[in-house]
């Protein structure tokens, strides 16, 4: 799948979900993330990210964060239980 251009949403910010927005913002992907921890829990990963094009979406769940997005990528520790996970399915929206 070219990315370039594309706009991905990658839920989960633990270490798997750092290092995939900090491949595809590489790749020219317009990315998002989304975490239901606050930005005080993930100071880590938010600093290991400092400095690339990247928005934050944290401390909850909003459907409407989907919208536009191409493809949603989960880290590993998401169940498919989570929301955004759940509404991606209905949207049809790609899942990597």
């Amino acid at each position: 799948m070219e990315l370039k251009g594309k706009t991905v949403l990658v839920v989960g910010l633990a270490r798997t979900g750092r290092e995939c927005a900090r491949f595809l913002v590489e790749q020219g992907a317009s990315v998002s993330v989304s975490d239901l921890r606050s930005a005080d829990q993930l100071k880590s990963e938010l600093d290991a990210l400092a400095g690339l094009a990247i928005r934050y979406h944290l401390g909850g769940e909003e459907r409407r964060w989907l919208d536009g997005v191409d493809c949603v990528v989960p880290s590993p520790g998401v169940p498919m239980e989570n929301l955004l996970l759940r509404e991606a399915v209905g949207r049809r929206i790609h899942r990597h």
